[in-house]
């Protein structure tokens, strides 16, 4: 069943620089943005830029220079690297690497610590220690978690900044700015959008319900997601389970199904060959999603497979 109209005429474009304080001159921001007659709820998305790693820093510093540059471009964002390394020692690497980017020992934040009383950290588990892992999948989990709870602006580390973010964004209740439009080719040629870029307030319960779903979806394929078999073996067959498990896909379709304009807003932009609008489909504006993300790293069986599929016929793969 959809939600209400949640994302449509937000007037995102607007950005509402101008919100004022309460007068209390507490610095919080009221629940009705002052200016915005009739309006339904609008909260603010906090000043944060989430990124995330999970391992030893060498494979990250090539990410680094993207950190910065939005660093750079967004004063007025608190900048942050989540990091899950068993060797603390790692930390300082990342912090020597980085200009203006808070580096956190993500086992010690509060969120995560939640997190890992719940039923879907078994699913974020077997994303990095299960016997065929998927460490992008991992990342999808973590971003969504991260969001429902904290809220703020999730930008993957590969993704490169082009734009400076507005000051103050303002969305309303429950809703979710994404990256840009994309068609899945390969898998129905289904259309949706990239979740390399999100951004949505504090505490927004229907990217929660949407986190129960994907705990659903992986507890229906669980014996088969993250371990050796036959259909994993295909590395596009494992990177379609795992994205309509809990990547772009997944996120998509439910998208789709609980929020009132939103499929008739991402075929429009396929159809006009535009990147971004200015209702929830906006952060492609501001980062550039790389299109191989979320695509992960394969085992030598999953190679194998992957050549003999592309092999001519009569050619033999050594």
């Amino acid at each position: 069943m959809k939600t209400g109209h949640i994302c449509h005429k937000l007037l995102f474009a607007h950005y509402l620089k101008d919100v004022n304080s309460n007068p209390n001159g507490n610095g919080s921001f009221p629940n009705e943005i002052r200016g915005v007659s009739n309006s339904p709820l609008k909260l603010r998305v906090p000043n944060v830029i989430h990124h995330f790693w999970q391992g030893a820093p060498n494979a990250f510093l090539k990410h680094a220079g993207n950190l910065n540059k939005t660093a750079k471009m967004n004063p007025k964002y608190d900048v942050q690297l989540h990091v899950l390394s068993e060797n603390k020692k790692d930390l300082s690497v990342f912090n020597n690497n980085l200009i203006g980017v808070k580096v956190l020992d993500m086992e010690k934040e509060g969120w995560y610590q939640n997190f890992r009383a719940s039923e879907r950290c078994v699913q974020f588990d077997a994303s990095r220690l299960g016997p065929r892992p998927h460490l992008a999948s991992g990342a999808d989990i973590i971003k969504t978690e991260l969001l429902a709870s904290e809220g703020g602006v999730w930008n993957d580390v590969d993704n490169n900044p082009v734009s400076s973010l507005p000051e103050t964004i303002v969305v309303d209740k429950n809703q979710i700015l994404t990256a840009g439009p994309v068609t899945f080719l390969k898998w129905g040629k289904e259309e949706g959008v990239h979740s390399s870029t999100l951004a949505t307030h504090k505490d927004n319960n229907l990217l929660k319900e949407i986190n129960k779903k994907s705990l659903s979806n992986f507890n229906e394929v669980k014996d088969t997601i993250y371990k050796v078999n036959s259909q994993t073996d295909n590395p596009e067959e494992h990177f379609r389970l795992v994205s309509q498990t809990a990547g772009s896909l997944h996120l998509s379709r439910e998208l789709a199904a609980r929020v009132e304009g939103h499929k008739e807003s991402v075929h429009a932009l396929i159809e006009n060959g535009e990147k971004f609008n200015d209702q929830s489909i906006i952060m492609d504006k501001y980062f550039t999603p790389v299109a191989s993300t979320g695509s992960g790293t394969w085992d030598e069986e999953q190679a194998r497979t992957f050549l003999e599929m592309i092999s001519p016929p009569g050619h033999v793969v050594i």
